[in-house]
């Protein structure tokens, strides 16, 4: 394999993950240097308005800029008729002006525009890129052109003029007027232009106006025109020469007015405002100071004023222009010497232009040869030659570039300035010509084919290499060379092997080009083997003409000087270190040469075992420089000499030049004629990719590689730096075998690479030969072993690279540390050169967390540390391990060196920055690069300066202030990079800061530690304990919102591969963050603990594979749940995870234990008698009075002993309390024991067990077992005993110290606490554990009652009231009661068919609503009878999302979602008061109203509502940022609610943060005032604990009733896709408990609801249908507590019986005899919807009532399964299918994806498919007709795949009697009722599921019904109105012979026909849409026989059905058609019993 291109591609990984990468930058941003140009034309006088606006502003930019030229544009003044000598005389007056001015010719140039002829020829290189209608759309050419009888083309062309002025000096800004914008963005387009034609050339300038620094002029004459040179009234500008007496007169002259006061208004008085404008400008005083001296005064006065003003201000500028008007020789000695400058810069542009338009000469070459090449005897060579020759002058310009020698782009890619890449595009688009090239030119028999003789191929082929050669370094290799072109390859060898020169040198260089791709030199392995040989001997006998060629004396004048003198040819020895090309710096060191390489004798291969992996991928890393370096000047100032030559020495004083540096720095290849080294270049470039295969590598041995790449190595003997570098990349292949790397080592090898000189390309390939080494672990053990300085010369060689060399270099060198940090040596190395300045590595700080982990295990296990020569490689679990090691055993405040010298250097901050902005980076690299710098945090998290260090703010460019904790909690979320990987890391991050020990060694000193005299408090503050340390992680984690993402990321599910362990790191850091109390408190309320989600997670792990995993998020789910319940650990399986053991845990937990002191006493008492003691039994009943007491119990029996058997709870480990004479068997003895971790008040840290000691009435001892093999294990609290301290232990009691061994000593316990523990445990096993309890009885054993029945709310009034009068939750019940009902009394609807509401509130008397739309108008409507109160209001210009009124209807806020002002405020008559143009979100405070609260994103603003004022702007230091953020204040108005902080309004200080635990909303507060209901979190006010969670409220709008105290919620809109989605139900909560009251669903998407004052109604929003296609739109009014009369819905139901009997109308005339009538039955399959999801509390609703909930929006295709006895059918608005099981009355329905779902049939032979159709696609669906979901779906087929069609769907279909389905499609239907006609067609599907159209041109494809008697066909096309009649062929599926059998106008019937079937007399019954009737129709007499009325108007389809087939099933639809909403009970599916008839079997789709 070639392992070497799969390597580059690894190096690409590892270097975008230890490098420290960059944020990239575009390589087309060159940076221009700053340059100020402008020009102004000598035409007529200088006024004041030139100075002021141009001049003036120019002298200031020559003093603040460093390159400022300004030019006199002649030019462009003959662009009108001039007179020659006046213009002189103008351009001299104008020189003399500008310098009088202040323009410095010393601080700018000044010149002559026509003395630079670089103007003109730039002028016309431009022009031929614009376009004449360009030019022509220049306003100012339209003006002056439009007063001239014939245009000059000058005046035409001279904006491009104007454009070359500016780019000849490449200036990059330009300060013009705003009259010049125009001609200014026409020399941006031109610069533009040319860049992208021929590469980067101009800057692109920016405009700096002169209105900017100055007022703008007006005339004197006209104050409503600028002062302008061209008005002819010379009275209407002051020009710079005027004399006195005639600035006075002008001004005397100026226009003002006939007020005569002065004052500033340039509105109403621009006269007066101009002349006190340019009073400003020359006083430097203020408008205002001006207008307050000037009071008192008339505007004839100020004239004067004004005048001595200017006069004042101009005179020593008029004096100096006729001073220097003088002196003619002295002004043209300014603009020659000014030309003289701009001439250097503009030919340098010029320069540059030229050469770039020379580019041309390729295309113009090409361009001769498409039409020459065809020609008879044509001859390519001399325009191969040319070509090359142009390509190789170009190629030397792009390699004195210096250009990193690895990189293998595309040279325009890697320099877009350079000419060889734009030479190249343009020859690589010939196609035919590169073809040519390739397959023609390169053969050896072209002329022969042509049957051309007497030319010589050779020439060809010879100059068709060279130009392929030369082009190769654009070219993609693999795409050249294809595996197939066996004939090129061939005579590549043969001529590489033997052929004339230059031949042989260009095929060879071809070949190594070819051999590169991996499949061709595995295919020419056996020519291979013979050419690698024979090139090393090529090789040798070349470098020895080499060696011979540099024996000739130097031919450099004056070089004997340097000479040294003592005849020693090795004079020095110094290190060769070239800082730049041109600047050439030593470090003193001196590094002998060594011997000449041993000689090597030939060795057989061995397998290598770490063989590097390289893709064809070159590593180049961007920088900021790009990726071409620029040239660098030589610097020769050095003071120690510089040896470059053998035996010469270069100091300051040499005479050596850059030209022959050039060589050793960057060395060259020249092609044409091809030198030695080219050849031996070109060879090597052959050899390299060879090198690589182990089979040659016997090659290597046997002609001694190794001695000819060291030869050329030796940069002092080759003088060539390209031929050193090409041998080092051949060593780099050759590394790659492990012998080999070895053998190199062995002979010094490494040390002749350390004398490679630096800068220098070869220093470059130094880099990959140190990569490739140190991929061998063997030969790196033997470079550790070296003698310690070439350690020390590797690292420091290294570390230049990371610095100083090419892009790739650098790699190389990061990569090379990347694999040598596993080396101890190399680490210790790297940190001694400080080392870590340079890179940043992950590798760097896992070895130091080896060598730190071992240091400390190996200090307690006295072990040896590891050889430093051996190498350390950890896996990633064990990183894991030794980081916990650390954290274990290394001590609080002690230093790691390489953390604490990132922490100096900035490292942690860096790192965290560069995670911040990875969230903009667009590169592969991203993730790694990012995971890489979380690796590092990861590690460096055990110090708790680093911990610290993320808690502090973090400075983001642009960004809002964030904290480190922030930054990685983010890229745990997955924001920063969508990646697992990095996911993964950062939750390690988070793990290890949060889970890290409280108490770590050393880390409580300070807690102890004393104040002294001389120590600062300061100091001592700073100084913290492990315990603040952790503290403050815990706080910092939980304000940035680390609960909400830690749970986020517990249930997260993909991807599937990493999900189980992103969920154990999650569980893991909740689990160590639950230790914090606050944090325990928030958890233990939440969904994962209350619910028993964290039960239900722990079942199974996301993916089977992953077990291991799953075990592991057990076990922290465990802890966790242990500290959220307050249980210590148990072993064994006494620890039953169950949600009732959590929840009676966290009770018993919670109970404080009481008892009666007496009782105690009276146990004591019995005690003392029964052991005897009567005597201390007397004292104790006199003393504690217990004789009443004693008297009482001894008339009760004893009772007898209690002991609870549970067998839910295991038994418990016992305390065991002893003495030395005997043990208690009394109910003391018995109590269970806790474990414990804390040593008691007296003892601490005791382990040791109890020993016999004397007994004492006040030592009580505890005698713990300890666990076997875990001596040292720390134990939990004991509920016994006390925390006082976790250090070591405090002496005890002097009594106790007699008694106890103090190695062991043992914790004491009281009496009082034997018995809370005794009583504590009795509590543990209640069956309903209560958390507050009376006192306990010690005589009887404790049991908590068991709870009472839940008592619900009666729907019988007498039963509430008599439970009222009990006191049975009467509120509650009343409130339950109300809220469950609620009944429709009024119905707003939209005028429009094309707009919805939006939002609504009652006004002040309830007796209006105001209601917003969505094109941000208002009304207000009549709530009585609907009407419009007032006309619509346009408020705002979007839609509008809030409105509120204030209490007494005076004022209404409103707010929309864009366009300004965002918010208002207006007057009940919609007069505007106060604009909020930036708010959001308004509303009024809750007590006066007197302000207004506004939001902004995560900022309020308190606003006056009399004035709009500011009062104040609540902006929190750390926001939740929710998307959803509404402020508001408290019910007292003290409070303010905004982004989850809460505000004290009168200091505007922040009180307190909420914890982030949803993403959307802040929340409100609840009307007591206690409360804040933050989504589904309540939060308590006066605590901030969380309270409880309500899953009800999950992303809900929450609305409190004013009265009765209970919730409205609906949820929030949800951001979809495609569209904005709401739901169609709201929900009512008990505001006291937050318990669910009801749920009711309205069928509607719910936009709003609003609460009437006595909350004894709501308006409700609802719409129709998706956001942007809202169907209907109505405001509906319920009443609260009530539901329609049963008496009015049972008329209602009468009427509807009495209509569809049809007895008024007489349908029914054509019936029988017996005159059955058809009895409809009104309990639609659909009211029987499984309402098992809904709420239980709405069980006691009548089946109208829940029928009235399921209506269909289209319900219809019904199919009766004569099988199963169900009726399936669809829903095709719903895209539902639904199935109806009659004898249970039960309906599924299964909803679908993808589009309406329009039939269903099943499928033969299946129990549980059926086909179905989505759109225009037939579908296979699994489905058990049980589940809400179908379990798979596969397409059939799909019709109607034409451009125009794709918007078609099926609409109705059928099977045949043969089982064969017929299908119709139907057009687009944009909305119900308007449909594209003559667009569908009827299919049947063929036995091989093919489609086969059987009509076109239908327009609703609609009812199929099949009378096989008479073998007809029917059809229903419903736009005709008709039923059509085919005959029908059943074996072919085939109709034909269309006929009309019955017309729906004919018989006068309303609506359109739709579904069809036929019964057994061959009768068709019709469903009729819009018609509200089924119509009997006879097919054959075409005679309507009966109608019968249903009551939905919107009849669909029928089907006969029942066990008899006798039943009609009718389905409807619930469609508003042209704003027509249908009543209910539209929607439901009907059965018709009593027709007589019988309809014919469904028959199953074969498939």
């Amino acid at each position: 394999m070639n392992s070497r291109r799969l390597l580059s591609k690894f190096c690409n990984l590892i270097i975008k993950r230890n490098c420290h990468i960059q944020t990239p930058k575009n390589s087309r941003d060159v940076k221009y240097r700053t340059t100020i140009f402008s020009g102004i034309q000598p035409t007529g006088s200088v006024h004041l308005g030139n100075y002021l606006g141009a001049i003036k502003q120019w002298q200031q930019l020559q003093n603040e800029n460093d390159r400022v030229i300004y030019s006199i544009v002649d030019l462009h003044s003959i662009t009108l008729p001039q007179d020659p000598n006046q213009l002189y005389n103008n351009i001299l007056e104008m020189t003399a002006t500008l310098l009088a001015c202040g323009i410095d010719p010393k601080k700018s140039i000044l010149f002559q525009q026509s003395c630079v002829p670089q103007h003109t020829e730039l002028c016309w290189q431009l022009g031929c890129l614009s376009t004449m209608a360009r030019l022509a759309h220049l306003p100012q050419y339209k003006e002056k052109s439009a007063s001239l009888k014939d245009v000059p083309l000058g005046l035409f062309v001279y904006p491009v003029l104007q454009a070359a002025d500016i780019l000849a000096y490449k200036a990059t800004h330009i300060p013009v007027g705003e009259d010049q914008a125009q001609h200014l963005h026409l020399t941006q387009e031109l610069a533009r232009m040319f860049n992208s034609r021929f590469g980067n050339t101009f800057p692109i300038p920016h405009s700096v106006l002169a209105e900017n620094y100055v007022c703008r002029l007006k005339s004197l004459r006209d104050p409503s025109k600028k002062m302008s040179k061209s008005d002819p009234d010379p009275k209407s500008r002051i020009n710079l020469t005027d004399t006195p007496d005639e600035i006075v007169k002008k001004i005397k002259k100026a226009v003002t007015d006939f007020t005569s006061e002065i004052y500033y208004d340039p509105e109403s008085r621009p006269g007066v405002s101009n002349l006190i404008s340019v009073h400003s400008v020359l006083s430097g005083k203020s408008i205002d100071d001006i207008c307050n001296e000037s009071k008192g005064i008339n505007s004839g006065r100020y004239k004067l004023v004004v005048a001595d003003a200017i006069i004042s201000y101009l005179k020593p500028i008029r004096e100096e222009i006729s001073k220097l008007l003088n002196d003619t020789p002295y002004l043209m000695n300014v603009l020659q010497h000014g030309a003289d400058q701009a001439k250097e810069i503009a030919e340098v542009t010029t320069k540059e232009v030229r050469r770039k338009l020379e580019m041309t000469d390729v295309s113009a070459i090409l361009r001769n040869w498409e039409e020459e090449q065809t020609q008879a005897n044509y001859n390519p060579v001399p325009t191969l030659t040319r070509l090359a020759e142009i390509i190789e002058v170009e190629t030397d310009n792009y390699m004195k570039m210096d250009p990193d020698p690895f990189d293998e782009r595309h040279p325009s890619r890697a320099d877009p300035d350079c000419q060889l890449g734009h030479i190249l595009k343009v020859l690589f688009k010939k196609d035919n010509f590169m073809t040519k090239l390739v397959n023609d030119y390169l053969r050896d028999t072209y002329w022969s084919r042509l049957g051309i003789s007497g030319r010589d191929v050779n020439k060809l082929n010879i100059a068709a290499c060279r130009l392929m050669l030369d082009i190769m370094p654009g070219l993609e290799t693999s795409a050249v060379f294809q595996p197939d072109m066996d004939g090129l390859i061939q005579r590549l060898i043969k001529w590489a092997t033997n052929s004339i020169e230059p031949l042989q040198t260009y095929s060879t260089g071809l070949l190594a080009a070819a051999m590169e791709v991996p499949e061709i030199a595995t295919r020419f392995r056996e020519q291979n083997s013979r050419l690698v040989p024979l090139m090393l001997q090529r090789l040798r006998r070349l470098q020895k003409i080499g060696a011979k060629t540099s024996e000739i004396a130097e031919n450099r004048p004056f070089a004997h000087l340097n000479a040294p003198t003592d005849g020693n040819k090795n004079v020095s020895n110094t290190e060769t270190i070239f800082t730049s090309p041109a600047k050439l710096k030593t470090d003193g060191q001196e590094n002998g040469l060594m011997s000449p390489a041993h000689k090597l004798s030939p060795a057989k291969p061995e397998s290598e075992q770490n063989t590097p992996i390289k893709s064809d991928t070159s590593i180049i890393s961007d920088s900021d420089g790009g990726s071409v370096r620029k040239k660098i000047k030589l610097d020769l100032s050095s003071e120690s000499p510089i040896s470059l030559h053998k035996g010469v020495t270069f100091c300051e004083t040499s005479n050596s030049s850059w030209a022959e540096l050039e060589s050793y720095v960057i060395g060259s290849v020249q092609i044409f004629p091809p030198t030695h080294s080219t050849r031996q270049i070109l060879i090597l470039k052959y050899l390299t990719p060879m090198g690589e295969y182990q089979e040659f590598l016997s090659h290597v041995f046997e002609n001694r590689a190794l001695e000819l790449i060291l030869g050329y190595v030796n940069l002092r003997e080759t003088k060539e730096s390209r031929l050193a570098f090409e041998a080092l990349k051949y060593l780099a292949a050759l590394l790659c075998h492990k012998k080999f790397s070895i053998e190199f080592i062995n002979i010094n090898g490494l040390q002749r690479l350390l004398e490679v000189p630096r800068p220098s390309v070869a220093a470059t390939g130094v880099s990959i030969c140190l990569y490739y080494l140190a991929y061998c672990e063997d030969a790196m053990e033997r470079v550790c072993l070296l003698p310690h300085s070439v350690v020390r010369d590797v690292v420091k060689y290294a570390l230049w690279l990371l610095e100083c060399s090419h892009d790739s270099g650098r790699c190389h060198a990061t990569m090379f540390f990347g694999l040598t940090f596993q080396f101890r040596i190399i680490l210790e190395e790297f940190d001694e050169q400080d080392g870590l300045r340079k890179l940043y590595n992950v590798r760097y700080l896992e070895a130091h967390l080896c060598i730190k982990a071992d240091m400390l295990r190996n200090a307690q296990l006295r072990d040896r540390s590891q050889p430093s020569f051996k190498a350390c490689k950890p896996r990633p679990d064990e990183i894991q391990e030794k980081i916990e090691t650390l954290f274990e055993l290394m001590p609080f405040r002690s230093h790691w060196p390489p953390v604490d010298q990132l922490l100096k250097l900035g490292g942690i901050t860096l790192l965290l920055q560069i995670i911040a902005f990875a969230y903009e980076w667009n590169y592969s690299g991203r993730a790694e690069t990012v995971r890489s710098a979380l690796d590092i945090l990861a590690i460096c998290s055990v110090m708790p300066k680093v911990q610290l260090l993320f808690c502090d703010r973090v400075d983001l460019p642009e960004e809002a202030i964030t904290v480190g904790i922030n930054i990685i909690l983010g890229a745990a979320d997955g924001e920063i990079v969508a990646d697992p990987d990095v996911q993964k890391a950062a939750l390690s991050v988070i793990v290890n800061c949060v889970c890290a020990p409280i108490h770590r060694i050393g880390g409580s000193t300070s807690r102890f530690s004393l104040v002294t005299a001389n120590s600062s408090p300061a100091k001592k503050n700073k100084v913290k304990s492990s315990e603040e340390v952790i503290q403050k992680v815990w706080d910092s984690v939980r304000s940035n919102s680390g609960i909400m993402v830690l749970l986020q990321l517990m249930n997260v599910k993909t991807p599937i591969t990493d999900a189980d362990c992103i969920r154990t790191l999650a569980c893991r850091a909740l689990a160590g963050l639950a230790r914090s109390d606050t944090v325990r408190q928030i958890v233990s309320k939440l969904p994962l603990f209350t619910n028993g989600q964290l039960q239900n997670l722990m079942r199974d792990p996301i993916l089977q594979e992953k077990r291991q995993e799953h075990v592991s998020f057990q076990k922290y789910a465990l802890e966790l749940m242990e500290r959220l319940s307050g249980k210590s650990k148990h072993t064994g399986n006494e620890l039953e995870v169950s949600l009732a053991n959590i929840h009676r845990a966290n009770v018993v937990a919670q109970t404080r234990i009481q008892f009666n002191d007496r009782q105690l006493l009276q146990l004591i008492h019995q005690h003392f008698v029964s052991r005897g003691l009567a005597e201390s039994a007397a004292i104790l009943q006199k003393e504690a009075n217990l004789a009443t007491a004693i008297a009482q119990t001894s008339l009760v029996n004893t009772p007898t002993p209690f002991r609870y058997t549970s067998p839910a709870v295991a038994s418990r480990p016992r305390l065991s309390v002893g003495s030395s004479h005997h043990h208690r068997t009394g109910a003391a003895n018995q109590t269970p024991s806790m474990s414990s971790h804390v040593p008691s008040a007296a003892v601490l840290n005791g382990t040791g067990h109890n020993t016999n000691l004397p007994a004492t009435p006040t030592n009580i001892k505890i005698t713990r077992k300890s666990l076997a093999g875990t001596p040292n294990t720390p134990q939990q609290n004991s509920r016994l005993q006390k925390q006082i301290s976790y250090e070591p232990k405090i002496s005890v009691t002097a009594q106790s110290a007699v008694h106890e061994d103090t190695t062991s000593a043992e914790p004491r316990i009281t009496l009082d606490s034997i018995i809370t523990e005794y009583l504590t445990n009795q509590h543990a096993l209640c069956k309903n554990p209560m958390s507050t309890c009376p006192q306990f009885n010690l005589f009887m054993p404790h049991k908590c009652p068991d709870p009472k029945p839940r008592i619900t709310s009666a729907l019988n009034f007498t039963t509430r009231t008599c439970r009222r009068a009990l006191g049975y939750q009467s509120k509650g019940l009343d409130r339950k009661f109300i809220h469950s009902r609620f009944c429709p009394v009024q119905c707003i609807r939209m005028k429009t068919d094309d707009g919805f509401f939006t939002c609504a509130r009652f006004m002040p008397g309830d007796q209006t609503l105001i209601v917003g739309d969505y094109s941000g108008e208002v009304t207000i409507f009549n709530i009585q009878n609907g009407s419009e109160e007032t006309s619509s209001v346009q408020c705002h210009d979007s839609y509008i999302v809030h409105i509120e009124p204030n209490r007494n209807g005076s004022l209404i806020l409103t707010s929309s979602t864009w366009g300004r002002p965002l918010s208002s405020l207006w007057s009940n008559t919609f007069d505007m008061k106060q604009a909020f143009e930036e708010e959001e979100y308004v509303e009024f405070s809750k007590v006066s109203q007197d302000r207004i609260i506004g939001t902004k994103g995560e900022t309020a603003t308190i606003y006056d509502t009399a004035t709009g004022a500011k009062i104040s702007r609540l902006s929190p230091t750390i926001s939740n940022q929710y998307t959803k953020n509404k402020a508001t204040f408290s019910p007292t108005d003290e409070l303010v609610l905004s982004d989850g902080v809460l505000w004290d309004v009168t200091s505007n200080q922040q009180i307190h943060k909420l914890d982030k635990l949803n993403q959307t909303q802040s929340g409100v507060f609840h009307p007591n005032g206690l409360e804040i209901v933050s989504n589904t979190e309540v939060w308590d006010l006066r605590t901030f604990h969380l309270l409880k969670t309500v899953p009800t409220l999950n992303q809900s709008q929450v609305c409190f009733s004013p009265v009765n105290n209970a919730i409205y919620s609906i949820a929030l809109e949800q951001e979809t896709d495609d569209d904005t989605t709401y739901d169609s139900s709201f929900k009512t909560l008990d505001a006291s408990d937050y318990s669910s009251i009801a749920t009711i669903d309205v069928k509607r998407n719910i936009y709003d609801v609003c609460i009437n004052s006595y909350d004894s109604q709501i308006a409700l929003v609802e719409n129709q249908g998706m956001y942007h296609s809202i169907q209907e739109s109505v405001v509906r009014v319920y009443d609260v507590g009530r539901r329609r009369d049963d008496e009015d819905e049972q008329e209602e139901e009468d009427d509807d019986e009495e209509d569809m009997d049809g007895s008024e109308d007489g349908s029914n005339s054509g019936s029988d005899d017996n005159d059955e009538t058809a009895n409809i039955l009104l309990n639609a399959a659909a009211a029987a919807v499984d309402n098992e999801n809904g709420d239980e509390n709405n069980s006691d609703n009548d089946d109208d009532d829940a029928r009235s909930q399921h209506y269909l929006k289209d319900g219809t295709r019904p199919h009766w399964d004569i099988e199963k006895q169900c009726l399936y059918f669809v829903d095709i608005v719903g895209q539902a299918i639904l199935k109806y099981v009659p004898s249970t009355g039960k309906t599924t329905k299964a909803v679908l994806e993808g589009g309406p779902v329009t039939l269903i049939v099943p499928v033969d032979g299946t129990s549980d498919q059926f086909l179905i159709s989505i759109g225009r696609k037939l579908v296979i669906v699994t489905w058990d007709g049980v589940s809400t979901k179908v379990s798979k779906m596969e397409q059939l087929v799909e019709v109607d795949r034409a451009a125009d069609l794709k918007t078609n769907r099926f609409n109705d279909g059928k099977t045949d009697p043969s089982g064969r389905l017929w299908a119709g499609t139907m057009g687009f239907e944009p909305v119900p009722g308007e449909i594209e006609m003559n667009k569908g067609s009827l299919f049947s599907l063929t036995s091989r599921n093919a489609v086969k159209t059987q009509l076109t041109n239908v327009s609703i494809a609609n009812g199929l019904a099949w009378d096989m008697k008479i073998n007809k066909f029917y059809y229903i096309d419903s736009p005709t109105k008709c039923v059509d009649q085919f005959d029908f062929d059943i074996k072919n599926g085939t109709i034909s012979n269309r006929q009309t059998i019955f017309e729906f106008d004919k018989h006068d019937i309303p609506g359109v026909p739709d579904g069809m079937t036929i019964d057994t007399d061959g009768n068709l019954w019709i469903a009729v849409f819009d018609g509200s009737r089924i119509l009997h129709v006879d097919p054959r007499s075409s005679k309507l026989l009966t109608t019968i009325e249903v009551p939905a108007k919107q009849t669909t389809s029928v089907a006969f059905g029942g066990p008899n087939l006798d039943i009609l099933y009718v389905t409807s639809a619930k469609l508003t058609v042209r704003g027509v909403v249908q009543p209910e009970p539209a929607g439901c599916t009907f059965k018709i019993t009593g027709t007589g008839a019988r309809g014919l079997p469904g028959v199953n789709v074969k498939i």
